[in-house]
């Protein structure tokens, strides 16, 4: 079972010489809240050979999804079923 350190080895940072001014000042993204951002979770237990157990200690699939429909479709096609129960989210809108 392949896992990573506890720390990972230490790189000197490298100057950034393609950048832009005006997209340095041009932010690319956004500060949000958990209310604002779904996010779902599947807890199921693995039961395809196409997403390995990743530990003893974390059996379940823990895959991050973007929205409950997400979700669903991945279910069906990695764990072939349509069973709702075991998604974490802090969304309560589906």
């Amino acid at each position: 079972m392949a896992s990573l350190p506890s720390l990972l080895p230490s790189k000197p940072a490298l100057q950034d010489t393609t950048s832009t001014a005006d997209e340095i000042k041009t932010p690319l993204g956004k500060a949000t809240t958990p209310e604002s951002t779904p996010i779902f979770i599947c807890a199921l237990e693995h039961t395809s050979s196409l997403r390995p157990v990743v530990s003893d200690a974390l059996p379940g699939c823990y895959r991050l999804l973007p929205s409950f429909k997400a979700v669903m479709a991945h279910r069906k096609k990695d764990h072939q079923t349509d069973d709702e129960s075991q998604i974490i989210t802090w969304n309560s809108d589906r």
